[in-house]
């Protein structure tokens, strides 16, 4: 009887030294000193205590106040649940998760958490929440992260918002932000931000991209930026969007050059466009080619326009074709018209390219891209057509033809025309005019 009772005094002891030893590694690692975590832990991990050798085990997986080591720390992991240490399962259920020191197994990892939770450990509803909303399980994902937050994991609130959002639940999704928002996540300001934009609600979408601004959250420049803009803030916008830039937002180059081409101002606009074209946003070489061929710079609109249709905007085909048109490359601009009408479906081809194949004496293809034109709603085709009657190309002279495609011209709304049809009602007799007038009118 004496010496069980030595034997349980002995043992008290024993633990009572080795807790304290975990004390003063704990408080050592939170302050910094992993040297001493890490004597501490050794000790304790090479007499078998299963929590010390998670601790170090942990610091092997980051590599803190250690080498890492990740199959070192999952060997270590795997030693501590032979004691059925909760911890070690919930380490080692982390490790098939990621693919650190084992390869992934999302299986193995939902039963290591299966099993921590098994033990006790609540802190498996949080991880088990997040195997779910990784496979879009969001039903399993909403009841582990509510048991998570209910039993204290403040975390879970932000993701309980993700999921909300997963489902397209934007009232819960508020809720839930709101509740990880007063639990001091400060990143919730920032979905709560992108929630109300989605809603056109920009007062409180402000707010909250403002709080998250002021926690550290630099993407809400732009979003602030976006706000701005709608409201016709200009001013703010301008200043949002270039803080976006100077953190690395490329979509902010556009809208800053949208905003400066709004305000006239072509050289700040062409700045802002080159400089995000300059770092991946391939659709500004399409508005680069717009701004150069409204400004008549020819050459800069030529290879803009070809950086857009090497990036596959096939808008850019067209605009080259009437850039070649209008300096008189006349087979470049057929072949790219061609390309704009026939493959991209670009109905307002057809009358340029109907002008291209008059120079280059294709009067029969020109008059069946004017036809086409005229079908798709291009009453300027008729001038064209009655271009064609008047000088006989590819088609006898005809000025009654002529006359007649001039008067349903005017007739559907075509201006400037008045010169042309004098002109023409001057070579006929009073009996052609007449003709050309019954012709016009006989539908």
């Amino acid at each position: 009887m004496i010496r069980k009772f030595v034997s349980s005094c002995a043992l008290v002891v024993l633990l009572a030294g080795c807790a304290a030893d975990l004390d003063t590694a704990d408080n050592a690692y939170k302050q910094g000193d992993y040297k001493t975590a890490r004597a501490h832990w050794d000790e304790l991990a090479r007499r078998g205590f299963p929590e010390a050798e998670t601790k170090l085990g942990e610091m092997k997986m980051t590599g803190t106040g250690v080498p890492a080591d990740p199959k070192g720390a999952v060997r270590l992991f795997e030693h501590a649940t032979r004691e059925k240490y909760p911890g070690a399962y919930i380490a080692l259920g982390k490790a098939y998760k990621e693919g650190k020191g084992a390869p992934v197994n999302r299986d193995k990892a939902r039963g290591m958490f299966s099993k921590a939770l098994m033990l006790g450990d609540r802190r498996s509803y949080y991880q088990l929440g997040a195997l779910d909303l990784e496979q879009n399980n969001y039903a399993g994902a909403e009841k582990h992260f509510l048991a998570a937050a209910n039993g204290g994991d403040s975390r879970a609130w932000y993701q309980l918002g993700l999921v909300a959002e997963a489902r397209g639940n934007t009232a819960q999704a508020d809720k839930y932000f709101g509740n990880a928002v007063a639990a001091g996540d400060t990143h919730a300001w920032y979905r709560l931000g992108k929630l109300y934009l989605a809603r056109n609600r920009y007062g409180e979408a402000e707010r909250a991209f403002t709080k998250a601004l002021a926690a550290g959250h630099g993407d809400a420049n732009f979003h602030l930026g976006v706000i701005h803009e709608k409201q016709g803030k200009t001013d703010l916008a301008v200043n949002d969007f270039t803080r976006a830039a100077q953190t690395g937002d490329i979509a902010a180059y556009r809208h800053l050059g949208d905003l400066h081409q709004a305000r006239g101002r072509a050289d700040l606009a062409e700045a802002a466009w080159t400089k995000g074209a300059a770092l991946g946003d391939r659709q500004l070489h399409y508005r680069l080619g717009k701004l150069h061929k409204d400004a008549g710079n020819t050459e800069k609109a030529e290879s803009a326009f070809e950086n857009s249709l090497a990036a596959g905007n096939t808008k850019a085909v067209y605009n080259l074709g009437q850039l070649h048109k209008k300096a008189g490359k006349n087979i470049e601009a057929e072949r790219e018209l061609v390309s704009a009408a026939s493959v991209h479906g670009r109905r307002d081809a057809y009358l340029p390219l109907g002008d291209v194949q008059k120079r280059l004496g294709k009067y029969d293809t020109a008059m069946e891209n004017y036809n086409n034109a005229l079908k798709s709603g291009d009453k300027r085709a008729l001038v064209r057509i009655a271009e064609m009657y008047k000088k006989g190309e590819g088609r006898p002279v005809d000025i009654v033809q002529a006359l007649s495609l001039l008067y349903q011209a005017r007739k559907a709304g075509v201006a400037g025309l008045d010169k042309k049809i004098t002109s023409l009602e001057k070579k006929l007799q009073p009996e052609g005019i007449s003709r050309a007038y019954q012709i016009a009118n006989r539908d």
